[in-house]
């Protein structure tokens, strides 16, 4: 008599080692099968075709001879396990790794409600990242009636990149109305820093303005939208007026890609000073223009003690080795009423050297 029972374990390790090697090769067609549709670019349904006929040949083809329709069936089941190990082994790591997915994955149901999603923007709050750099500026809207504005605007570093500060100008119907001071423009700021912007608002018919920041994002500039009251100044018979001055204990300076645009930048340090018996609470504008084409503009406080204003110009390459002759003009439209409208102006003597390397001062003059 044959003893059954000393056959049986050997059975058992042939049946294992017969069934894994048909699975094997379900799993490797499954893969190849996905391989080859990725390399095609396909999409993640043909991906998915791909896998499952992958799977499916291997069993197909060992389903041949006797027994056929019990090894159709293994094949079933060995193509399905097959299939499943090949999806989860790629869509698991690729959610994981946050990857493109290769084959397709279930959606939520449309007629759910969208879950909320994490943002930096909060009410009232403009905010833009690129990566490691990110800008934040509150608030979003500011309102102005006659000289005050409800709120002084700050600007945030929230990322690690260093966030770079450039022109900050005003567009829109009533433009012309505002004016900024404050720390920010030019300025360069490390994650957490923060800086602030004081609008100023000259008296003028109502409507709306941008003020617009530009920064080193790839973005366009970040917008703050502003509102102005109708605010007139009637101006009273006999009342005393200012008197707008310029001075100079010259000092000029370069700055090597200084401009938020990446061009050089020459300062001129000017104080401007009203000497008339009539307050003039509110920035005023200036401009400045060389004989060699160069030239500039903004708004300005008065300067007190040794207070001055940086005016700024972009320099070109051709623009050094040469002597410029600047004019420096406060109320250049004279469209403040002043005791004296003829002092209005200053002239500066410029002598740019070779373009240097780093920031330097540079030799001017009072002409």
């Amino acid at each position: 008599m044959i003893d059954m029972s000393a056959q049986e374990p050997g059975k058992v390790q042939q049946q294992a080692e017969a069934a894994l090697a048909p699975t094997l090769l379900a799993v490797v067609g499954s893969v190849a099968g996905t391989l080859v549709t990725v390399a095609l670019d396909k999409s993640p349904t043909v991906k998915l075709i791909g896998a499952a006929l992958g799977a499916a040949i291997p069993p197909l083809i060992a389903a041949a001879g006797r027994f056929s329709r019990l090894r159709l069936a293994g094949g079933v089941v060995v193509a399905v396990l097959a299939l499943l190990l090949t999806y989860v082994g790629f869509t698991v790591p690729e959610a994981a790794l946050g990857l493109p997915a290769t084959f397709p994955v279930p959606t939520p149901n449309p007629t759910d409600p969208p879950k909320p999603s994490p943002t930096r923007e909060t009410a009232g709050t403009i905010g833009k990242c690129e990566g490691q750099l990110c800008i934040e500026v509150h608030p979003a809207q500011v309102h102005c009636s006659s000289a005050q504005c409800d709120s002084a605007v700050e600007v945030t570093s929230g990322g690690k990149t260093r966030l770079r500060i450039g022109d900050i100008e005003f567009t829109g119907d009533i433009a012309e109305r505002f004016a900024q001071t404050g720390n920010c423009e030019h300025e360069v700021l490390i994650e957490g820093e923060k800086c602030s912007i004081t609008i100023h608002v000259e008296p003028g018919p109502g409507g709306a303005a941008q003020m617009r920041i530009h920064q080193n994002l790839k973005a366009p500039a970040s917008v703050v939208s502003l509102e102005a009251d109708t605010w007139t100044t009637p101006t009273t018979p006999g009342a005393p007026l200012p008197d707008f001055t310029l001075s100079a204990v010259p000092r000029c300076s370069v700055v090597p890609g200084g401009q938020i645009s990446g061009a050089d930048g020459l300062t001129l340090f000017v104080t401007v000073r009203n000497k008339g018996e009539g307050d003039y609470d509110h920035l005023v504008p200036f401009n400045l223009l060389s004989d060699t084409g160069l030239s500039g503009g903004g708004h300005s406080a008065f300067g007190s003690g040794s207070g001055s204003t940086g005016m700024q110009v972009d320099l070109a390459p051709d623009d050094y080795g040469m002597v410029h002759l600047f004019t420096v003009t406060v109320d250049p439209n004279d469209e403040i009423a002043e005791e004296n409208e003829s002092n209005n102006v200053l002239r500066l003597r410029v002598s740019l050297p070779n373009r240097p390397k780093q920031a330097r001062d540079v030799a001017c003059s009072l002409t």
